[in-house]
């Protein structure tokens, strides 16, 4: 899926929100480790308290953009 939405420049967006309880003795990859021009987000408010919206997000070639949209809303 990686490879694919590489080269036809597609960008995946991953809520990672229930990769920590992933059944196994280890956490399954995040389609970030597959391609820099994937964007990982995830959160914690879900499992503190439903209505805070605590989260984060991560992108190897998106970070300035994102953060700029951060400042700018």
């Amino acid at each position: 899926i990686a490879r694919q939405a590489d080269e036809n420049d597609v960008v995946i967006v991953e809520d990672d929100i229930f990769g920590d309880t992933a059944f196994g003795e280890r956490r399954p990859f995040p389609m970030r480790a597959f391609s820099p021009n994937a964007i990982l987000c995830s959160g914690f408010s879900k499992t503190v308290a439903p209505g805070i919206r605590i989260g984060w997000v991560h992108s190897v070639n998106y970070m300035r953009k994102i953060a700029s949209l951060k400042i700018h809303e």
